[in-house]
This record gives structure tokens, C-alpha cells and sequence, in this order.
């Protein structure tokens, strides 16, 4: 239902019209105490209900009141309207059924405000006494407008806002609708033709501290901050979430009073005791309500059961982060594992032909860019057929991975090293110059011939034929230039084994496409590849 409806339901509460009465001759400067009197007497059980409230212990007077012709001067008009006011909400309180104890705790949160207003006006000594209680007592009179008209929609969140502890019915009204109750009492005393201050404490009084704070130009400024710690004090003793009512109520006594904590506890003993006062005008029952001492306690034990809750919920959130930790370690174990299968040789624990052709055309573009040259390195174990042919192909597999070792320590750490297949190794020299692929190339020919490997009491000793290229990016087809790099460097690798093996053929950049070799021999004294073999 829209806030409007509300406003226009025929089941709103309305005011009597003795009520009205009274507040059109507050508005009149020419009316007088008998026209009050007049107005009070046109409903006998207003009248009778002032009687009583004039005789109990909230006024105390000494002696007894027998007419409405005494009460009203000892009373004054602003009581008396605030009484007929007062009384008015009472009457409309008289729901049975689901909502009979809803009712009932409005009613005493209503009372409870009013109390704490007129008490806290008096110590602090702002503003008057009836008009503390007055605002006080409206404050939450949005409540009664949606519980008399969206009594089907409203129950559910009462219930949820018992259920869950919440602070502030609010925040729970907010879930569900587009307003809350503090909006609709806003409304509904506007609509009633109050002051219109009343309509703006109504308004704030669930404000944060600092939006409180923030409206200190205005003129009832003191009536607002009266009210909203009223609202507090209220909430401390009528709901369930005393501990963080406590903290709200202390909060605002700070920022807003000055007082400290010894200041808001004499405060609190103050209201207490008045809130008996008014609920024996109003013949309500609140023999339930706690004293601030019993309430002091429960706050200290829901405050060590959220730190209870606090401390589980992080040994939860502990282990439920080692237990994530550990999933990701897992999973980054896993794609390790996936990522050695996709890239890794699972023989010679190198990198695959995958792995290099995508660092190739990695390297290939940024060359590119940059205008930097491509260094390949094809290293082939010479003789290797006859290795595998005369002591199988174990042993021949035991030589690929020392090989590959070998050639994974002599590369520098921003070099790859790559099983091309079979036999082959292929390294990528990383922003090479003529130079340094030279030496590198040599590097890895000298670190295998030096490589001398025992197995099934046999000593053998390895020799490559090694054929490089430096080269510039020529082509801005990618898949197309590594062919072509890899097609020369095979070239020059040919040209070695040609040439005797164990040597180094580079092809180096030059006025043709193709230049000729700078040829690399072994040394004359050199052991012959596989010399066991041979």
C-alpha cells in the first residue's frame, strides 16, 4: 500500500472532536481557560478520564480535584491537550486477535517515549515539561497508522523485527515497504493539524547521530535531540536488543547532552520511575519492565555472547580460509600438473614443441616492434640411432634426459629450451647478437661433448651437431617466419653434420637471404661421438 492510501484510509485513527476543539482554540489568541473547560466538558469520558489522571500520583496535587472547572487551570491547556491526546490513542488501542500485543507493546514504547522526553527536558533543563511529553508520546504514533491499515502486511514484520533482535524498527519496515512508521507519524501529524515541529521530531527521531547533529540550526532543535535519546531511552527498556540500544543511548548522552555514563544511568533510574507514574495514569501494566540494573545486565550478557559469536565466527572464517588456501594450492598443484603435460616433455622434463612454437610467435612479434633480431639453436645427438639400436631404447632415453639437463643449465635463465622431437633440442636465444649466439651455441656443443655418461657399466660419451640463425623478422606472417626461422637453423644443422659433426654451423645476417656458414670444428683431439660405439 502506498504511503498515501494510508493517509486516506477510512481505518486511520482519527481525533475526537473534543481534540480538535482543543486545537483550534490553542490556535485562537482570543480563547480563554472557560472555552477550554466548555470544550473538555462536551465529552463526558474525557472528561472523567482527566479527573482521574489529575487525582493520581504522576500529578500528585494534595488534595482531590472534583471538577474539570478546577482541573483545567491547575493543569493548564497545553496539559490538558496533551491528556485528551493521550487518551484519544488509548481508546483506539483496543484490537483483539493477532495484533492485540502489538497494540499493547506500542503502547508502552509510547509511554516510555513520553517519560523519558519530560524527564530528560528536566534534567537538561530544555524545553517544557508537557510539551516534552507530548512530542514524546506521538513520536511513534506512525505505528498505530500501519498497524490500523496494513494489518496483513505489517504483522510479518513485527514478527521478523522481534525475531531478529534489530535495533531500530526501521530498518525492518524498510526491507518491506517504501516508507517506515517514522515517515507515516510525520504525515499522519501533519495531516492532524499539529505543530508542525511535532511532524519533524517524529521524522528524526531514528536519525543517525551525525544527521542529528546536522539539523542543529533549526529552531526546535533541543525538542529534537530530547526526543530522539527519549526514543533510545524507550527502545533500552522495551526491546530486546538492549546491548545495542545501551551503546545508541550512551552515544547520543555523549554527543548530544554531555553527559557521561554515571550521568545516563541516574537518568535512566529517573525514567524508570516516571514511566511507572504514567502507566498507572494511563492503566496500562508495566510490572514486566525491567530496571535499569536488571536491563545493565542482560546487555553485558548479549555483548559477551556477540563477542561469543564474533570470536566463533572468525575461527570460522579462519578455518573456512584455510580451507581455501589449501583448495587453491591444490588447484594450483593441478594446473602445474596440467600445464607440465600441456608444456613440459614428459621424458626429457624440458619444454615440448607446443610451448616453443608459441614462444616463437610471441618472440616473433615483439621483434617485430621492436626491430630486434631472432637467435635459434637446433642441437641433434649425433649418432643416436645406433645408440638405440645396440643397447635399446632405454638406454637411449636415459641419454635424452642428461642431455636435456645439460642443455637446461648451459642456456641463460631468459633462453627455452625445447625437445623438437626424436633426438632434436631446439633453444630460443632471447635479444642474442652475433656474438653472444656464437658463444652460447659453442657453450652448448663444449657442455655436452664434456658430458661423459656411465650406465650398465658402459661409458659413453655424446656429441651434437649444432646449427643456429640469427635472423630479422622479414615476413608479417608469423606462422610463416617461424617456419622459415626453424628451416634455416635445420639448414645449418644439416651443414654440420655434413661437415663431420660436432661442430657449430651459424647462419648470420648478411647482404643474401642464405649467407654462408661460419663453420665451428671440433678440436682435432676430440673424442669421437659415441666412441664406445664406433
Amino acid at each position: 500500500m502506498k504511503l498515501e492510501k494510508i493517509l486516506t484510509s477510512t481505518l486511520l485513527p482519527s481525533l475526537p472532536r473534543v481534540a480538535v476543539k482543543l486545537l483550534e482554540l490553542s490556535k485562537d489568541p482570543d480563547s480563554c481557560i472557560d472555552d477550554v473547560v466548555q470544550a473538555v466538558k462536551m465529552d463526558p469520558a474525557i472528561s472523567i478520564q482527566i479527573l482521574k489522571s489529575a487525582n493520581s500520583s504522576y500529578f500528585s496535587f494534595r488534595t482531590e480535584i472534583k471538577s474539570i472547572e478546577r482541573a483545567v487551570p491547575l493543569l493548564g491547556t497545553n496539559v490538558i491537550s496533551s491528556l485528551v491526546l493521550c487518551f484519544s490513542l488509548v481508546d483506539s488501542l483496543t484490537s483483539k486477535g493477532p495484533l492485540a500485543k502489538h497494540y499493547r507493546q506500542y503502547w508502552r514504547q509510547s509511554i516510555s517515549n513520553a517519560a523519558a522526553a519530560e524527564m530528560i527536558g528536566k534534567i537538561s533543563g530544555k524545553g517544557l515539561a508537557c510539551e516534552n511529553f507530548l512530542a514524546g508520546l506521538l513520536t511513534d504514533v506512525g505505528q498505530l497508522a500501519m498497524l490500523s491499515t496494513l494489518a496483513e502486511f505489517y504483522l510479518p514484520v513485527l514478527e521478523a523485527f522481534e525475531k531478529n533482535g534489530q535495533i531500530f524498527l526501521t530498518d525492518a519496515e524498510n526491507e518491506q515497504f517504501d516508507y517506515n512508521h517514522a515517515i507515516v507519524g510525520a504525515e499522519l501529524l501533519k495531516k492532524w493539524g499539529l505543530d508542525p515541529c511535532l511532524s519533524d521530531v517524529a521524522r528524526c527521531h531514528h536519525f543517525e547521530l551525525q544527521e542529528i547533529e546536522a539539523k542543529h540550526e533549526v529552531a526546535h532543535f533541543e525538542l529534537i535531540k530530547t526526543v530522539t535519546l527519549a526514543a533510545t531511552v524507550s527502545d533500552y527498556f522495551c526491546c530486546t536488543n538492549v546491548a545495542v540500544a545501551r551503546n545508541r543511548l550512551l552515544a547520543l548522552g555523549d554527543r548530544l547532552f554531555g553527559w557521561d555514563v554515571a550521568a545516563c544511568e541516574d537518568m535512566l533510574d529517573q525514567v524508570r520511575a516516571r514511566i511507572d507514574s504514567v502507566a498507572e495514569m494511563f492503566s496500562v501494566d508495566v510490572s514486566d519492565m525491567a530496571d535499569p540494573r536488571e536491563l545493565l545486565v542482560l546487555a553485558n550478557d548479549q555483548l559477551a555472547q556477540v563477542a561469543i559469536r564474533n570470536q566463533a565466527a572468525t575461527i570460522d572464517a579462519h578455518l573456512q580460509r584455510q580451507h581455501f588456501e589449501q583448495a587453491n594450492l591444490k588447484l594450483e598443484d593441478q594446473n602445474m600438473l596440467l600445464r607440465k603435460q600441456a608444456f613440459i616433455d614428459p621424458l626429457t622434463e624440458v619444454y615440448n614443441r607446443r610451448f616453443f612454437d608459441e614462444s616463437l610467435d610471441r618472440e616473433i612479434l615483439r621483434c617485430r616492434r621492436e626491430g630486434n633480431r631472432i637467435g635459434i639453436i637446433m642441437i641433434d645427438i649425433d649418432f643416436f640411432k645406433k645408440l638405440n639400436d645396440t643397447h635399446g631404447h632405454l638406454l637411449g632415453d636415459f641419454v635424452l634426459k642428461e642431455v636435456a639437463a645439460t642443455l637446461r643449465h648451459a642456456v641463460r635463465e631468459s633462453d627455452i629450451v625445447a625437445r623438437f622431437g626424436g633426438e632434436e633440442f631446439i633453444v630460443l636465444a632471447y635479444q642474442p647478437t652475433a656474438e653472444g649466439l656464437q658463444v652460447l651455441a659453442e657453450r652448448l656443443r663444449r657442455s655436452i661433448e664434456a658430458l661423459h655418461i656411465e650406465a650398465k657399466a658402459i661409458l659413453i660419451s655424446v656429441t651434437v651437431s649444432v646449427g643456429a640463425t640469427l635472423s630479422l623478422v622479414n615476413c608479417d606472417d608469423t606462422s610463416e617466419m617461424r617456419e622459415q626461422l626453424i628451416s634455416i637453423a635445420d639448414q645449418m644443422l644439416y651443414q654440420s653434420k655434413q661437415n663431420g659433426r660436432n661442430r657449430v654451423s651459424i647462419n648470420l645476417p648478411g647482404p643474401t637471404k642464405y649467407p654462408a656458414a661460419c663453420l665451428h670444428p671440433a678440436p682435432q683431439n676430440s673424442t669421437p661421438s659415441l666412441s664406445t660405439l664406433n
